[in-house]
């Protein structure tokens, strides 16, 4: 993962009226030409630095952000899904 963190900018049909705690994943296997994430998606000199986290830490802070009032959790990155070739 690279990052969870609250994202306001979702349409309002996903988002609600309280935003998404949005989970990004990185390393997608897809290398889609225009990708909105390719800073975390492609590996590479220019990939952020990812934590190992527990399941635990990850729980915790998506808990962080619905106690915050959020009430929707997004998985940022179709390549978790799609199986290496």
């Amino acid at each position: 993962m690279s990052s969870i963190v609250a994202h306001l900018g979702e349409e309002p049909v996903i988002s609600g009226e309280t935003g998404i705690c949005n989970v990004f994943y990185t390393h997608c296997n897809l290398k889609c030409r225009f990708c909105q994430n390719h800073q975390i998606s492609q590996p590479g000199k220019n990939t952020p630095f990812v934590q190992s986290r527990s399941l635990e830490t990850v729980l915790e802070e998506i808990e962080h952000f619905l106690s915050q009032g959020i009430t929707h959790v997004g998985f940022v990155s179709p390549g978790h899904f799609i199986p290496q070739t």
